[in-house]
């Protein structure tokens, strides 16, 4: 009888580890999802972010803006992080700005558990720009929601001076 008893509370402790262990783990995966996905991911957003991206799709206020976007300024963005901080480098490459800047460089920082992105170009002077998108100003910090972020694309959203942004980024070598 004492063995019947001692195996019942065993069990019934290993099923209520068992139970705590799956709702940390589903704890721990909602909290990494993003809106378009992925849904679940090992790696980190730092790991997932670091590359080299092109503007696959730029839509401001739902209108395509992709080839204008590529006609006239048509940067590249490169994504370095150090894996200890919830920070890296952003370098846009091969731009044309107002000051005939080749490149822009600055910085990106997590927010709100990585669901969120802060693109910073505050270094640079003041009003130079990427031709016609606001948001990419040098002198400017903006705010994006990720909505996808994967290991080769990309999704973000904001909102710059009451039109929405969403960039599409994919993911490619030089």
């Amino acid at each position: 009888m004492y063995l019947i008893n001692n195996q019942r509370i065993i069990i019934r402790n290993l099923i209520k580890w068992i139970i705590g262990v799956c709702l940390l783990l589903s704890a721990f995966f909602l909290s990494c999802r993003y809106k378009e996905g992925p849904s679940i991911s090992f790696r980190s957003a730092l790991n997932r972010i670091e590359g080299q991206y092109h503007v696959r799709k730029l839509i401001i206020d739902g209108l395509d803006y992709t080839q204008e976007y590529s006609d006239s300024c048509h940067c590249n963005f490169v994504f370095r992080s150090d894996d200890y901080y919830n920070y890296g480098e952003l370098e846009l490459k091969n731009c044309r700005s107002i000051s005939n800047r080749n490149n822009f460089s600055g910085k990106f920082q997590f927010e709100n558990n990585s669901k969120a992105i802060l693109l910073d170009f505050t270094h640079h002077t003041k009003g130079d720009s990427i031709f016609g998108y606001g948001p990419f100003n040098a002198g400017y910090m903006s705010d994006w929601v990720i909505r996808k972020l994967t290991n080769t694309k990309m999704i973000f959203e904001t909102i710059y001076q009451d039109k929405k942004y969403r960039v599409e980024f994919e993911e490619f070598e030089y």
